[in-house]
């Protein structure tokens, strides 16, 4: 029960609201079948023309019956019927609603309803229940006349009634077959709710006319082209040059530890910002006592030029000239501005990036045919039928809304994109699930199509090529990662001796290429016992726990405001009952 509680607080009030709409209600009839007369007619192409007479007696007064056809790898079309009424789709049935909500019927009323059942499959065999087994009212009388297109054998033929899964019938009916082509029936006892007719014979091959799932076939194609499509402006367009690292200790010049996160990972993030301290540490800007978590940042002189350095110090320090790890852990503007300090770094991607494959038409391009393969999988999904698609989908206009108006409103494939397009996509699927707007016949084609949208997101995932300079910049920080990996002890002992404050420069640029362990034990074990003349404003043992603490203060938490707290006011003794064992209430569906 606490599970089941636990799912549910998890779930919107909106869809919740939607999800007890899609759950029909439980009531008594209050009306029974007098008489019920079907006349089916099949032909070739495995169709079948019904025309049903129902006559019904209404204990009470009512609007008039719903009379509901399940309809799995088949469709029901040319719906006709002499009462007033709609036509709804919903999870694999049709549901012709017979009647008027302006007045009501009593006694008796005859209902006359004709539509094709078209099969959609190659069997070997015609299966049809003639009248089903869903009626949860009593069939006083029925009968039924069935013509095949061509002669069959008798022998293979046969009728069965009873409830469902019931084999044959014991002198309950009685049926007979003329010319073998035409049967007659005709009930010798009331049918119980739940209770039904199904004939089936066996034909051989080539009775029926061979089925061409045309739907399937363009659907299969059309998925396959989109993902080909991807595949060629990816490989075209957005596939970078191969890139030869040259092993170097040479840090790239005139590019700071968040320009080259963002030139190694094509984004900036808060990591990137921990490594510049440590960088503008070693060019004295600031000195760190790291000696504990409880840590000191001093600024020792301000950053002159306007730039990405000089905003992150005014973040840190403001107008004072140290700050604590308590004071950063509560400020209510540090990680705001760490935010925006990332968000200007990676506007600058158009340095590293050629700019055509980040913004504008490519990107559009991309996300216009993510849409349609999310559209196609999604019209798999509802079978192929326009009916389900549309009827599934005015639930949630905004969610098509947002599908198809993402190519034409993203002007780069971000994070914005795609959650557009995850959202609406997953918003539509919702709504099939929770209306049971499918009866996945062809989910096999759903899930070749999710194939497709990986292929394609990943296509679009990838598009943005590297520009001459990004490619350089490339080249060198795999350079320097390979030489911090591979470093042996004599090329250290040659850095040493020339420039050993360069060992701890490399430091930032370690930990955005995310081999600062390597270098530090690397570091650690190669100045163990020597004299180092220089050493840095921090401590280089305690350097990644430091790390690590900076990258989590710049984000929201509940001490800088950024995480608001939640509160609960109530009791939880049972003094507000339980919700539905109290009196009145209720709900209920009539027609």
């Amino acid at each position: 029960m606490r599970l089941i509680k636990k799912i549910l607080s998890l779930i919107p009030v909106p869809a919740f609201i939607i999800l007890c709409m899609a759950v029909p209600s439980v009531h008594a009839e209050n009306f029974y079948i007098q008489n019920y007369e079907v006349k089916l007619e099949v032909n070739e192409k495995k169709s079948v023309k019904v025309e049903e007479e129902i006559e019904v007696y209404f204990l009470q007064p009512s609007h008039g019956i719903i009379r509901e056809i399940p309809h799995k790898k088949a469709s029901v079309t040319n719906i006709r019927a002499q009462e007033k009424n709609s036509v709804d789709n919903y999870g694999g049935t049709v549901e012709i609603k017979l009647g008027s909500a302006d007045k009501t019927v009593s006694g008796t009323h005859h209902y006359h309803i004709t539509y094709n059942f078209n099969y959609r499959d190659n069997k070997s065999e015609f299966y049809h229940n003639i009248i089903g087994p869903e009626w949860g009212v009593p069939v006083k009388k029925a009968s039924f006349t069935l013509v095949m297109p061509k002669a069959i054998d008798p022998e293979k033929a046969g009728i069965s009634m009873g409830g469902i899964d019931a084999a044959g019938f014991e002198s309950g009916a009685e049926y007979s077959i003329t010319d073998n082509i035409k049967i007659e029936g005709r009930t010798l006892r009331e049918l119980q709710p739940g209770e039904g007719i199904t004939f089936r014979v066996e034909v051989p091959p080539g009775y029926f006319e061979k089925y061409h799932p045309y739907a399937v076939y363009i659907a299969v194609a059309l998925l396959s082209l989109l993902a080909i499509a991807s595949c060629y402006i990816w490989n075209r367009y957005g596939k970078d040059d191969h890139v030869t690292p040259v092993v170097t200790f040479k840090i790239p010049s005139g590019v700071n530890a968040v320009q080259a996160e963002l030139a190694y990972k094509g984004r900036a993030s808060d990591k990137g910002l921990s490594a510049l301290l440590v960088e503008l540490a070693n060019k004295d800007y600031v000195k760190i006592d790291n000696k504990s978590d409880s840590f000191l940042i001093e600024k020792i002189k301000p950053f002159e030029q306007v730039s990405l350095e000089q905003e992150y110090m005014n973040a840190l320090f403001g107008n004072d000239s140290s700050v604590t790890r308590s004071q950063i852990e509560k400020s209510q503007t540090y990680y705001k501005k760490c935010r925006s300090i990332v968000a200007s770094a990676n506007e600058e991607r158009k340095i590293i990036y050629d700019e055509k494959t980040i913004k504008g038409r490519l990107p559009k391009i991309m996300a216009g045919i993510i849409s349609a393969v999310i559209f196609v999988s999604l019209f798999a999904f509802c079978d192929f039928s326009i009916s389900t698609f549309i009827s599934a989908e005015t639930i949630g206009p905004v969610a098509l809304l947002f599908l198809f108006g993402t190519p034409f409103v993203a002007d780069e494939w971000d994070i914005g994109a795609k959650l557009s397009l995850l959202i609406s996509g997953g918003m539509i699927v919702f709504v099939f699930f929770i209306t049971g707007s499918s009866s996945y016949e062809y989910l096999n084609v759903f899930v070749f199509g999710i194939a497709c949208l990986a292929i394609s997101w990943i296509c679009a995932d990838n598009l943005p090529k590297r520009s001459p300079k990004g490619k350089q910049l490339m080249s060198e920080l795999q350079g320097l990662r390979k030489f911090i990996m591979t470093a042996e002890k004599y090329e250290l002992e040659a850095m040493a001796e020339k420039d050993p404050k360069h060992f701890y420069d490399i430091l930032p640029y370690a930990f955005v290429l995310d081999v600062s362990d390597v270098w530090i034990k690397k570091l650690n074990k190669f100045l163990e016992g020597r004299p180092v003349k220089e050493r840095p404003a921090y401590d280089v043992s305690r350097l990644s726990r430091f790390s690590r603490s900076m990258t989590a203060l710049s984000r929201p938490s509940r001490l800088n405001g950024g995480i608001k707290k939640t509160s609960y006011h109530g009791s939880s003794h049972g003094g507000g009952g339980r919700v539905g064992r109290g009196g009145g209430g209720g709900g209920g569906r009539s027609w």
